[in-house]
């Protein structure tokens, strides 16, 4: 008896804190989505990267292409893109459930875009956006 609760109460706890990391993951709101998403990118770590991101084919095609150029990158790179810091330069609400956001990084210091759309309650990168609209000629 004193085995099935205690085992009870850990599969409680451990259901509890997998909640807490999902309400960790998911973006508030475009912004916070949208940085999460690139922070995570720019430290490399694509498996934190892919929580914020709508999981279709492409998306999951391209962020598996930016792994293979991440690991092309030589270490001081690697460094310089973790320590490099996100400029959000717009937040463009196109309705209530997309926003494109264009940002830089201050190692790369290039404008890119991003979609980000709400899925229920959560904010979702839509990776794919980044490579279907050219954005070097944005202010």
């Amino acid at each position: 008896m004193k085995q099935t609760i205690t085992l009870s109460f850990l599969l409680f706890f451990a259901l509890a804190c997998g909640d807490d990391k999902k309400k960790e993951m998911a973006g508030e709101n475009a912004a916070d989505a949208a940085s999460s998403f690139i922070r995570a990118a720019l430290d490399g770590d694509y498996e934190k990267a892919k929580h914020y991101m709508l999981q279709d084919s492409v998306n999951l095609e391209d962020l598996n292409t930016a792994i293979r150029l991440h690991e092309r990158l030589t270490p001081e790179e690697r460094t310089k893109y973790r320590e490099s810091s996100i400029r959000i330069f717009t937040n463009r609400a196109l309705n209530d459930s997309a926003n494109i956001i264009t940002y830089s990084n201050s190692f790369r210091n290039r404008k890119d875009s991003l979609l980000v759309v709400r899925v229920g309650e959560q904010w979702m990168v839509d990776f794919k956006y980044i490579f279907q609209h050219k954005t070097d000629s944005l202010p």
